[in-house]
């Protein structure tokens, strides 16, 4: 991954291709920049409606309501976008050296910012639930004993994802002499694995407890309706496990991995939708 060939590029370009790099072929790139600006633009308009309506209307902001879900999200949509400004979405073989290893740096901040952005939007979503089922304190409580559970499943993630190479900048700087890194594959996988975990109890838990609350048939149905965003945002998961599986083996990192990004902050986006 880090080992750079050919004379102005990262990787070799397929035999018979001729490398482009003032007008790369755009294979995801737009679609990358589209579905970042969506998703961004969205969870800024609805957190400031939450906000003035919280202000104005209920005179009451809850815990929940100041979560720092909203600023992660947009935060690691900003690393995406500085990605795709590096080169994501374009062939390997069309980056320039300096902006593939920019691009590394970036893949870096992306994935050290996942962590916190996945927890703080499920913990979110958590919290509304406790809310909601408050009148049974076994839920409630065992909501929130759920949300530090994941808080720790979490943290090793963090830190190994924070430490997967010493020197850190060894990530993207091949020149670093007597580096060392964990096994990235062991890693992905550990937090794909988590994510899917606990989208699956966020959204499998509430429909019986919504069934049991007294409101009207219609109430009910649009709550689990609501819910469905989870599920969505479940199979998103899934189905970036299999495009992880993929990437791990590609010759073209910078093409491969950015359905992976969009496959991140959707169904992050879709989960904040929940809220």
């Amino acid at each position: 991954m880090f080992n750079a060939t050919g004379p102005d590029s990262n990787r070799n370009a397929p035999p018979g291709v001729v490398p482009d790099f003032d007008n790369p072929e755009d294979v995801f790139w737009t679609l990358n920049v589209v579905m970042i600006s969506i998703c961004v633009s969205f969870v800024v308009i609805f957190y400031g409606i939450r906000l003035y309506v919280k202000r104005t209307i209920t005179h009451k902001i809850l815990k929940e309501d100041l979560s720092h879900s909203y600023i992660l999200i947009v935060l690691y949509c900003l690393t995406v976008f500085m990605m795709a400004r590096y080169g994501a979405g374009y062939h390997a073989w069309e980056i320039r050296k300096p902006e593939y290893y920019n691009w590394l740096k970036w893949f870096y901040a992306s994935t050290v910012i996942y962590c916190p952005a996945a927890f703080f939007t499920k913990a979110t979503i958590l919290l509304l639930m406790a809310r909601v089922f408050a009148v049974e304190r076994r839920v409630s409580k065992g909501i929130r004993i759920f949300i530090w559970c994941i808080l720790l499943g979490y943290v090793p993630i963090e830190f190994l994802r924070i430490f997967t190479c010493f020197p850190i900048r060894t990530y993207w700087d091949p020149s670093v002499k007597n580096a060392h890194c964990l096994n990235q594959r062991k890693i992905f996988f550990s937090s794909l694995s988590l994510s899917i975990v606990t989208d699956l109890i966020i959204l499998i838990v509430p429909i019986p407890l919504t069934w049991k609350l007294r409101m009207p048939l219609r109430k009910k149905i649009k709550i689990v309706m609501l819910l469905g965003a989870g599920g969505v945002a479940t199979a998103l998961t899934m189905y970036r496990t299999s495009k992880a599986v993929q990437f791990l083996n590609s010759d073209d990192i910078t093409v491969d991995y950015t359905p992976i990004d969009i496959l991140t902050y959707v169904p992050m986006f879709l989960i904040s939708y929940q809220d």
